[in-house]
């Protein structure tokens, strides 16, 4: 809710006005001179059609019209009354009110149609908003206090450690919590009796901003190396895939690949089939025995890494050229029966 005054040529208001993003405007106001109070209470959609209707030269939009009616004061403010003849309801008063809209041509007019209230009504409300808001202030309070007090904490344990204040026209004397509340013991408890007045009155916060004490947390740096630890199984299973056996087996089975080529005149449908067929035939006989000799090269590897994650394992690199010869013997006696294949359906 805000609350704001208006003193412009004579005419002296102090109104209320309580919204929220898609919902009705309650707009509560106290002529000081006559001693009168006045409200509307304004639904989304007639806020809308009223805005098209008051400012037909210029479109504003709608969070800048209410932006302006809570936080800007208007340049210009008139009260009349108006009288209808037709029917036997009370007459309406007219809140007539220009706004200045930085970057528009024009100047965002705005009205408030309102009925008659009784003065108790009007100084609920602002009772309502005056206890919010102490019991809002109250906690910012303790909140600021006790960061004040962490901060001073902070600079002796800077200056115990040996940092040094180069400029001493920054400098300050440590926060006395004591004399502070002394001070201001009177006012501080007159505060904190708000919350029991808002107890007992059913009032609510009026939607101030609270600060919030952020907790103490770790750094997230240690909390995603954390979650980037691996298990020795997964680590080795890594490796593998990262190996250099892994690496050739690939780009071997890449180049061996068998092209389909046709000749002119004969059908593509046919010889389709049958390539296809020797060709998987070839890829399944030459997984089987490749994966048959990398995984009984890697047996010994996966029980060290599953006992102890930290050992490192020592490979023999004559036992690793044998293997390495064993997959080339493999790969070749595959090429010549896939050529030879080819032939034969050639």
């Amino acid at each position: 809710m805000t609350v704001k005054t208006i003193d412009i040529n004579g005419l002296q208001i102090v109104y209320c006005l309580e919204f929220n993003e898609d919902e009705d405007l309650q707009f509560y106001c106290h002529d000081v001179k006559s001693d009168l109070s006045y409200s509307e209470v304004l639904p989304a959609a007639s806020f809308m059609q009223r805005n098209r209707q008051l400012n037909k030269r210029v479109h504003f939009p709608t969070k800048a019209v209410r932006l302006s009616l809570s936080s800007a004061t208007p340049v210009e403010a008139t009260l009349s009354t108006i009288i209808s003849e037709e029917t036997d309801t009370e007459p309406t008063t007219v809140l007539n009110l220009k706004y200045r809209v930085e970057g528009a041509p024009a100047p965002l007019r705005w009205e408030w149609h309102m009925q008659s209230i009784n003065n108790a009504t009007f100084y609920r409300c602002a009772l309502q908003d005056a206890v919010g808001v102490a019991i809002n202030l109250n906690t910012m309070l303790e909140l600021l206090l006790d960061v004040v007090k962490k901060k001073d904490l902070e600079i002796e344990q800077y200056r115990f450690e040996g940092a040094q204040l180069r400029r001493s026209t920054v400098a300050t004397e440590p926060f006395d919590v004591d004399a502070f509340d002394t001070e201001n013991r009177e006012l501080v408890f007159a505060v904190a009796e708000f919350e029991q007045v808002a107890r007992l009155l059913n009032f609510t916060s009026n939607g101030m901003p609270i600060i919030n004490p952020e907790p103490i947390e770790g750094s997230p740096k240690l909390a995603e190396a954390a979650a980037k630890v691996l298990s020795p199984r997964n680590r080795k299973r890594k490796a593998m895939e990262g190996g250099l056996q892994h690496v050739e087996r690939k780009v071997l089975q890449r180049r061996l690949m068998p092209q389909l080529e046709y000749k002119d005149g004969e059908s593509q449908e046919d010889n389709l089939d049958d390539s296809e067929h020797a060709e998987d035939m070839n890829n399944e006989q030459l997984d089987n025995e490749v994966d048959n000799i990398v995984e009984v090269a890697y047996m010994e590897e996966e029980e060290d890494s599953d006992e102890a994650a930290a050992q490192l394992v020592v490979v023999d690199p004559a036992e690793g050229h044998n293997e390495l010869d064993q997959i080339m013997e493999v790969i070749m006696r595959t090429e010549e029966s896939t050529k030879k294949m080819l032939n034969e359906h050639k």
